[in-house]
C-alpha cells in the first residue's frame, strides 16, 4: 500500500491556496493534542478523506507495535457506516439502538 500512496494535501480554509502535507499536520495535531480537541478532515466525495484515514490508522498502528508506551492508538469509525446502521431510507430506524 505504501507503494501506491500519493501524500494527501490540506488547506486551513475551503478557498486557501496554501497546501501543506496531511500526514505530517496530523501527526503534529496528534503530538500536541489536549484532551477533547478534534481533528476534522472534510472535504469533497472522491478526494481521498477515507483513504488517508486509513493510511494514517495503518501508521499509528505501526508506531504503536514499535513502541507502544508513547504512540496513539487509532481507531477508525466510518459514520457513513454508522449513519447507514441507523437510518433505513433517511429516516430512523426503531429496531435499532445506539448510545452516543
Amino acid at each position: 500500500m505504501r507503494d501506491l500512496y500519493i501524500p494527501a494535501k490540506g488547506m486551513a480554509h475551503p478557498h486557501d491556496s496554501n497546501r501543506f502535507n496531511l500526514l505530517q499536520a496530523v501527526g503534529t495535531f496528534l503530538s500536541d493534542a489536549v484532551p477533547q480537541q478534534v481533528c476534522l478532515i472534510e472535504g469533497i466525495a472522491g478526494y481521498g478523506k477515507s483513504t488517508f484515514n486509513h493510511y494514517l490508522a495503518r501508521q499509528l498502528w505501526s508506531e504503536y507495535a514499535h513502541n507502544e508506551t508513547t504512540a496513539v492508538i487509532p481507531l477508525f469509525i466510518s459514520l457513513f457506516r454508522v449513519y447507514s446502521l441507523y437510518t433505513r431510507n433517511g429516516k430512523p430506524r426503531h429496531d435499532s439502538c445506539f448510545l452516543f
